[in-house]
């Protein structure tokens, strides 16, 4: 929305900024008909209504631009945004677009349509057509005006910079997993006929081994989660600490079955895997991420230690704590623009009722295979179907996908941001441009008599660049400052790249000025091809 509302004064700015110019052009026209007996509340009508005319003509195609766009919108935008298939240009939003437009030939025409109106007769029929109001408080205005567009401009352009960059710096990121070749999907086992643990764990195993089974699955195993799906969080505390809230080591729980580790290409850094032998009734292990081991045990090596969770189930804590026998990598587990947790693995064979309640007996099926991993869903499903026929199996997606859609909305975001800069960008050079051939056609005369007196074009050139350039840096650095701040709003979504990024702020602000001197060239190019003897016989 802020993105949206800087286009829309940038663009705003550069009407006013064109009907003031147009307004000094016309200072004779409305001269003569102030001195016909206009007064100047009619003067500002007639200015005010084509200001508005000019408004409705361009909502009008607004309107039908979006139309064309919406549709493009809506397949670009990432998964889970509220009823976003009922998009569409409706009474309320044809109203609220007209009414900004409304709005804003009112509150931008207002000013150029009053100081236009404000002429003095004498002075204004006197001076030739060009020469009116080319000088003083206007101009200053002007220039202002194309300050304040790259200003806003350069804002803009920062913003999609920095989610460039770190857009770059994400696809640098390694997941701590190998996500190619891999399948996933998810399966529920009604409580009603699973109810407990055993139950559970037994169609899970059927499951698992049904799948390893399948021709081309090289490795499979079952998990509570998988990367880019949410999970549940326990507290932790070493043995030999206090179960006490300063102690609690807030981490993410992942119950995985044996080989889920070489499913999913996560190394084993120390230690070793789970095997079937960890079951009930068996000594409780658990495998730790690299950020869990230095938390609770600083320079020191975690294999072999104990773990108690925060909140016993009995009144003897180090009967159910729990040895680490390994040690994983840190994984983004939301995506490679996401931070890495606290996490820690336990085997399914040794969860007790209440973990399985966390689990809601929902479960996911991954399988690494040499095949396509998204044609594995018909031979997952006949293997679902010959352990239990009522068990449904959805959200199939390979690792790759998943990975994927954790960047939709960075992704989504970042092409917004970059077509309203380039948006953006566009508008100031035409207003750069509009402005600066205005100044350059008020100052014609002047211009035939330095070229009389035996300046040379490029001289000429530079006296019209330069007076465009006085703005345009002063806008740079307005909004650069303004870009410092601003850009703190996007530090969340950025990876490995700061919110004052300074080689993207130079780069936006040389890109500016370029686009500013390609704009004030081709109207500086004309005036300085004019001829001495043409200039001053035009009268210009």
């Amino acid at each position: 929305m802020g993105a949206v509302g800087f286009v829309l004064l940038i663009a705003c700015g550069n009407v006013s900024n064109l009907l003031l110019a147009r307004g000094a052009a016309r200072a004779r026209e409305l001269a003569v008909r102030s001195a016909l007996g206009a007064g100047q509340g009619r003067l500002v009508r007639q200015l005010f209504t084509e200001s508005l005319v000019l408004g409705a003509v361009s909502a009008a195609a607004g309107v039908a631009l979006a139309w064309m766009c919406i549709g493009v919108l809506i397949a670009r935008a990432p998964q889970g945004v509220p009823r976003l298939d009922q998009a569409r240009i409706d009474g309320t939003a044809l109203g609220f677009a007209v009414g900004l437009a409304v709005v804003c030939s009112i509150v931008f025409g207002l000013v150029p349509a009053w100081r236009a109106s404000r002429t003095d007769i004498n002075t204004t029929l006197k001076e030739s057509i060009r020469g009116a109001g080319s000088r003083g408080a206007r101009d200053i205005v002007r220039s202002m005006l194309i300050g304040a567009e790259v200003a806003l401009a350069l804002v803009l352009l920062v913003g999609a910079g920095l989610l460039i960059r770190s857009a770059i710096e994400t696809a640098r990121v390694s997941p701590g997993f190998d996500p190619r070749g891999v399948y996933s999907a998810r399966f529920s086992l009604p409580q009603t006929k699973y109810a407990t643990p055993e139950a559970v764990l037994h169609a899970a195993e059927a499951i698992h081994d049904g799948v390893a089974n399948v021709p081309g699955v090289r490795r499979a195993a079952v998990a509570s989660n998988v990367p880019g799906v949410g999970t549940f969080s326990n507290g932790l505390v070493p043995e030999g600490e206090a179960p006490v809230t300063e102690n609690v080591r807030q981490s993410m729980a992942r119950f995985v079955s044996p080989g889920y580790f070489e499913a999913m290409g996560i190394p084993i850094l120390k230690g070793r895997d789970f095997t079937p032998a960890d079951r009930a009734g068996a000594p409780l292990v658990m495998i730790v991420n690299q950020s869990l081991a230095r938390r609770l045990w600083p320079n020191q090596d975690p294999v072999g230690r104990r773990v108690m969770g925060s909140a016993p189930e009995s009144d003897n804590p180090a009967a159910t704590a729990k040895v680490v026998i390994g040690v994983v990598p840190d994984l983004h587990f939301d995506g490679p623009a996401a931070p890495t947790d606290l996490e820690f693995y336990q085997p399914l064979a040794q969860l007790d009722e209440t973990a399985w309640g966390w689990t809601r007996r929902t479960l996911f099926i991954v399988a690494r295979t040499t095949a396509d991993p998204s044609s594995l869903g018909p031979a997952v499903r006949r293997v679902i179907s010959s352990v239990d026929p009522a068990v449904p199996l959805f959200s199939e997606r390979t690792m790759e996908q998943r990975m994927a859609a954790t960047l939709e909305t960075a992704r989504f975001n970042t092409m917004l941001l970059v077509v309203l800069g380039i948006v953006g960008l566009l508008l100031s050079g035409v207003g750069i441009y509009g402005v600066v051939a205005y100044f350059a056609s008020q100052r014609t005369a002047e211009i035939g008599i330095r070229m009389a007196l035996g300046a040379s074009r490029g001289t000429v050139l530079k006296l019209v660049v330069a007076q465009a350039a006085r703005p345009v840096v002063l806008g740079i650095a307005a909004g650069a400052i303004c870009a410092a701040f601003s850009s703190q709003v996007l530090a969340s979504q950025l990876v490995n790249v700061r919110p004052t990024d300074p080689v993207t702020f130079a780069a936006v602000a040389a890109v500016l000025l370029v686009v500013a001197l390609c704009a004030a060239l081709v109207p500086a190019r004309r005036a300085a091809g004019l001829s001495p003897t043409h200039a001053l016989q035009s009268g210009e």
